[in-house]
């Protein structure tokens, strides 16, 4: 068995995904509730649904909670976009009955909402402007409700999470990788029912290699956005601001694409954790990168290696229960590369979290270089 490193492959002695999850939403919440200064009609807006959901807060702490956990809720809110965050939120409290009768009215402009528990979504163009949100119900328009006119837009997994049609995070098409612009939704050709079933073979794959990273990914991952088809390259981000959501491209290999959705998992693990913790103290320092062309700060090497080390347990576990997925020579590259980003972060000045981390991937690399040369 390899180490049980924490952050890397889980520990079932440490909860620290539940801790870091109830520290992300805490801040969540803080930036809901004092979101500074707000311009124009947005601050008039607010004004009006600030207390109702402060007094939510007060008697139903977890409702409030569970609703920031959404994606299409905590990506605009975390993003700096209360006025898209707003919507999304009230429509959430909505289906779970906590707003009474008479409901909060939101007086801004609306040009989507989505729901993933529901499956549905409805786009407005141009914009509505205002609509009331009760238990159970949202009118956008005197005696319409907002299903009226919905299309599926969230496709469930059979491991838990959606596939989204819709995605409403502001910072989407912002790119840092040089191979990419943006992550724009597509399917690529390909139909909505073949993502999922592709990503569910995925999912079973990495359930038959890693069923303890796999139970992890069921905790974190809250939905897939497809961004194209590639067949010679797998292409695949995820953003801070959009803890539990994925942007990857299908391919026609089901170990890559297990391969992509353990490595955005453990960006947003890390993602997740950075809401309440730092991990090294120079993240301003350029390096040349094990896996990036361009030079990188130091995090970015650690964040890199802390998603391959998976990668390459991965195709262990394949190859040594003779798995037609395992592959030896992507194996090879990996652990290369992983070597490598070990020895760049050689000179990383770790916080007591990061250094707890560090030594945890470096257990695990080490032990990985035992299993393949044995």
């Amino acid at each position: 068995m390899p180490p049980l490193a924490p952050y890397t492959l889980p520990d079932a002695r440490v909860a620290w995904l539940t801790r870091a999850r109830s520290r992300y939403l805490l801040q969540a919440a803080r930036l809901l509730l004092e979101p500074g200064p707000l311009p124009g009609w947005l601050g008039h807006a607010w004004g009006g649904v600030r207390e109702p959901l402060a007094d939510l807060l007060k008697a139903r702490p977890a409702e409030l909670l569970a609703a920031l956990a959404l994606p299409q809720v905590g990506a605009p809110l975390c993003a700096g976009r209360l006025d898209e965050a707003m919507p999304q939120l009230l429509l959430e409290l909505s289906r779970r009955r906590v707003l009474g009768r008479e409901g909060v009215w939101w007086p801004g402009p609306v040009t989507c909402l989505m729901s993933a528990p529901r499956g549905q979504a409805r786009r407005f163009d141009p914009p509505l402007v205002g609509a009331l949100f009760s238990d159970g119900e949202v009118e956008i328009a005197e005696g319409v409700a907002w299903s009226e006119g919905g299309e599926a837009a969230f496709l469930p997994l059979r491991a838990g999470g959606w596939l989204a049609l819709v995605d409403n995070n502001p910072l989407a098409l912002v790119e840092a990788h040089p191979d990419k612009e943006g992550n724009a939704l597509s399917l690529g050709g390909r139909t909505a029912e073949t993502w999922v079933t592709e990503l569910d073979a995925a999912r079973d794959l990495l359930a038959l290699a890693l069923p303890a990273l796999a139970a992890e990914h069921a905790q974190v991952l809250a939905s897939v956005v497809p961004v194209g088809f590639e067949p010679e390259r797998s292409l695949s981000a995820s953003y801070r601001e959009a803890i539990g959501v994925v942007y990857l491209t299908l391919h026609p290999r089901v170990a890559i694409l297990a391969e992509a959705l353990i490595h955005e998992v453990q960006h947003n693990k890390l993602n997740l954790l950075s809401w309440s913790d730092a991990l090294i103290h120079d993240d301003g320092v350029l390096v040349v990168s094990p896996v990036r062309p361009d030079p990188r700060p130091l995090l970015g090497v650690l964040l890199a290696v802390h998603a391959f080390l998976p990668v390459a347990q991965l195709h262990i576990e394949l190859l040594a229960a003779g798995h037609p997925a395992g592959d030896p020579e992507r194996l090879r590259q990996v652990m290369a590369q992983n070597r490598e980003g070990i020895e760049v972060l050689r000179d990383a000045r770790p916080t007591a979290v990061g250094q707890a981390l560090l030594d945890g991937m470096r257990a695990l690399e080490a032990w990985q270089r035992t299993q393949v040369t044995a």
